[in-house]
């Protein structure tokens, strides 16, 4: 193996215009593999490979609530409802900027039209919702006296903003029958603490306003996360700095972008630190600093060559 390097070597020594020509080939080649390689970011790659892992990182993976992030307005200043959701919406102004390069969809305002599609489900299905004691309800709000109220309560509600919504389901529902089942659907809310006002999720306080952000990237893809949790302390710092509303979030993708980004500087941190330590340690040791590069440079190439052999 050996008389084979010699061979080598011999022959480039008097043939020094060769070499540079072969060289500036050889890292050609090298370069155009290495810029061929798809370099991604996902912090699960540092888990073992085993089955069991595996299947438990696809499963989280293929949970759709794993990639949200819930962000949290508080008005701890005690501002009115009116200005409190002013400030909010001029949050959620900000953050739809970041679509669709990073957010792909943001849950703030309830669809009207979603909510006409359960309106409309239930409408079509209200004896299945009812009881005896409903039909009595119904049965006393039938008389004059009640008709008369009932017909004034809708019309001071049409001259509302939300007169518009109403319109819709008023003129199917005059006598307001299927909001009596959709209350007996309150027994199944999993939580009380929240409630739909304004069109928008406080908290039962009305202290708090909830938007649920769903990435454009997934929880593993840290890198691109990463940037979305850059931009998101940003606009987080400027809007708490020009308002008196406190801002938080939390999610799996930042979670794990924190947790990239803080493995990728104690790893840079390391590298540096033993790099520097090797390289005192070696010219100490030898004395002189081209010992250093003779030892340094077939290592870079051995890398080089790996990362370009890859990339074919």
């Amino acid at each position: 193996m050996g008389q084979i390097f010699a061979t080598v070597y011999n022959y480039f020594a008097s043939r020094k215009g060769l070499f540079a020509i072969v060289l500036i080939a050889i890292f050609t080649i090298l370069g155009l593999g290495i810029n061929r390689l798809q370099l991604q970011e996902d912090i699960t790659q540092m888990l073992p490979d085993e089955p069991r892992l595996n299947a438990i990182n696809s499963a989280i993976q293929e949970v759709k609530f794993s990639d949200k992030i819930l962000l949290t307005i508080s008005n701890s200043k005690n501002l009115d409802e009116f200005e409190f959701i002013q400030k909010s919406d001029a949050l959620f102004n900000q953050l739809i900027t970041l679509q669709p390069s990073l957010i792909q969809e943001i849950n703030y305002k309830l669809d009207d039209d979603q909510m006409l599609y359960y309106f409309d489900l239930f409408y079509e299905n209200l004896p299945l919702y009812l009881d005896d004691k409903d039909y009595l309800e119904i049965d006393s709000a039938l008389s004059k006296e009640r008709l008369e109220e009932s017909l004034k309560s809708s019309y001071k509600l049409l001259l509302t903003p939300a007169g518009a919504f109403i319109q819709k389901t008023l003129t199917r529902d005059p006598l307001n029958m299927t909001p009596r089942a959709l209350r007996k659907m309150q027994s199944l809310q999993a939580d009380d603490n929240i409630v739909a006002k304004n069109n928008r999720l406080f908290s039962n306080d009305a202290k708090h306003i909830f938007m649920v952000i769903t990435p454009t990237y997934k929880s593993k893809e840290s890198g691109k996360n990463a940037e979305l949790l850059t931009k998101l302390e940003e606009i987080r710092e400027n809007f708490v700095q020009n308002s008196q509303l406190q801002v938080h979030y939390f999610g799996a993708p930042l979670v794990s972008a924190g947790n990239a980004i803080q493995i990728k500087k104690d790893v840079n941190i390391t590298m540096s630190l033993v790099g520097v330590v090797l390289f005192l340690f070696l010219l100490y040791f030898y004395r002189r600093p081209q010992y250093f590069l003779m030892l340094v440079i077939p290592v870079i190439f051995g890398g080089l060559f790996g990362m370009g052999i890859m990339g074919w």
